[in-house]
């Protein structure tokens, strides 16, 4: 017989659940406890101070830069968006995929069988519509004085309604959803400008998860399973998933039964970014 040989099928233990673990201890930390003061963090997930340090969003860091005076935007840059621009470096959209309030209500929604898919019949399923949009509320913030999306911002939203109970700023959730009933994670992968400048950050991340094509028989699973369009029929051949789109759910790993997902230390040079 000649040919390739097909690798054995592998059990391994799943880290699904290590997902849901830090899914979970999020969102109970950023929706439940810091909103109602019992972690006393009065600007709540928009800027947890830790030590001398906040960790703030990364992009309402960059709104605020552009924003505001250039003395004062540095400050900003170097104290409150360290922290998060180190953590996207390293390992790209994984607050998208473990941490972000919004991205575990919508992995609730992940049951859904029959979607829509309204975004694409009007030619809105773009992956780089997020970059329009992150352009255009920097923008804004710059013609305004002040950053823009954080007033709309959805993350913001659930992050800070729970502890008032704001009708307006719950309903900012009611947008994710509504893309939600199109596709899976369209909020995540065609709008959310948060999402698009971790993305940018990890282009050359340092770690995630690669497909060795050795062992990889192209049966697509890890395709039909990822929730952002990160792994394509390029990613097949090279092994190469984009580091702008991945967030790091490990959904890719779970399925695979033949050991082909690693997570690992990618390599400096790449030959594809996207």
């Amino acid at each position: 017989m000649s040919g390739r040989q097909v690798p054995k099928v592998v059990k391994r233990r799943k880290i699904k659940w290590l997902r849901y673990i830090i899914q979970a201890v999020s969102f109970v930390l950023l929706v439940l406890l810091v909103p109602i003061g019992i972690l006393a963090i009065p600007a709540g997930i928009c800027a947890i101070p830790i030590g001398g340090f906040t960790i703030d969003c990364v992009y309402g860091v960059i709104q605020r830069i552009f924003s505001s005076p250039l003395y004062i935007g540095l400050y900003v840059l170097i104290v409150f968006a360290l922290v998060p621009i180190i953590g996207s470096m390293l390992l790209g959209r994984v607050f998208c995929g473990l941490m972000c309030p919004i991205g575990t209500i919508l992995d609730l929604t992940a049951k859904i069988k029959k979607r829509t898919g309204f975004l694409k019949k009007l030619h809105l399923d773009n992956k780089y519509n997020k970059y329009v949009v992150a352009t255009s509320f920097v923008a804004a913030s710059t013609a305004t004085g002040s950053p823009t999306f954080c007033l709309v911002c959805p993350i913001r939203g659930v992050c800070t309604a729970y502890g008032s109970l704001k009708p307006l700023e719950l309903g900012l959730t009611a947008v994710p959803l509504i893309f939600e009933a199109s596709d899976k994670r369209a909020w995540c992968r065609y709008f959310c400008p948060v999402g698009a400048i971790m993305g940018l950050l990890g282009m050359k991340k340092l770690l995630g998860f690669k497909i060795d094509t050795n062992k990889c028989i192209k049966c697509k699973a890890c395709m039909r399973v990822c929730p952002t369009g990160a792994i394509t029929e390029d990613s097949l051949k090279t092994g190469e998933i984009s580091r702008t789109e991945c967030i790091v759910c490990g959904r890719c790993y779970d399925v695979c039964m033949y050991d082909a997902l690693r997570f690992g230390v990618l390599p400096l040079q790449s030959k594809n970014f996207s």
